[in-house]
């Protein structure tokens, strides 16, 4: 092998923050906006609670890809972690799924896209968008890393602009007497809100000793009468009474 050869290797071009910018450019700072209405009523109010665990489960999910990353430093991503730890099938496999990954996330993103402009603009077919929304993609690449790392920085702070307006106007809209005419922690926690059977069925699955209920009145156990017998629960008025109890308990 020629010195040239064994010396080749990728130019790093990007800067930390390009990173940053690119991973929120990926996963779209506007996403939740499509969720928000499917969110809240899955979660029966509590849409900045789901959020926030959603938020955890991607925190420790964002740590393992850096703990990897620090023992396997190469390109590759998910294929060379799984290559390099499970052997060469594995790899195989998972370099696919990352393939499609990359091929169909975009490909959902350019119909909606589409959809959303065929609704504003009916005239347009949506076939037309997907074909200028494709060029465009391809436009911004084609140019390279750089390049595509300048849009990404644009696309972002647009979103981010937006998204601070959205906020501003419902902001707004509580305090005209919108919604609960008030910002309130309901959103976080609203012990009506939540659902006793799926607490239960999760605390057995997950072999939890014993359930704590504050706040939360009695209820119809028939929807987890099978993980209720299971999992004994207790039921407290306070967090206080819920905490000196355990206290008293030396837990």
């Amino acid at each position: 092998m020629s010195a040239e050869v064994a010396g080749a290797g990728l130019e790093r071009s990007l800067t930390y923050w390009d990173l940053v910018l690119y991973g929120l450019a990926y996963i779209a700072p506007f996403a939740p906006l499509s969720t928000l209405g499917f969110v809240w009523t899955e979660s029966n109010g509590l849409i900045v609670l789901a959020y926030l665990l959603g938020g955890v489960c991607m925190y420790f999910t964002a740590r393992s890809y850096a703990t990897m990353t620090e023992a396997l430093p190469t390109a590759g991503s998910v294929y060379g972690f799984a290559r390099y730890c499970l052997g060469p099938f594995p790899g195989f496999i998972a370099g696919w799924m990352l393939l499609l990954d990359y091929l169909l996330i975009p490909a959902f993103v350019y119909v909606l896209i589409a959809v959303a402009l065929e609704t504003l603009m009916p005239g347009v077919d949506r076939g037309v968008w997907i074909v200028l929304l494709v060029a465009a993609t391809t436009g911004v690449n084609w140019f390279g890393i750089t390049v595509t790392s300048r849009a990404n920085f644009i696309s972002v702070a647009l979103q981010v602009v937006i998204l601070l307006g959205f906020v501003g106007l419902c902001v707004f809209a509580l305090y005209a007497g919108k919604g609960n005419g008030a910002l309130t922690l309901k959103p976080v926690f609203d012990p009506h809100a939540f659902n006793a059977g799926k607490i239960f069925r999760s605390a057995d699955a997950f072999g939890v000793r014993e359930v704590l209920l504050v706040g939360m009145g009695y209820f119809d156990p028939g929807p987890a009468v099978g993980s209720f017998k299971h999992v004994p629960a207790r039921f407290f008025a306070s967090f206080a009474e819920a905490h000196a109890a355990l206290q008293a308990e030396g837990v």
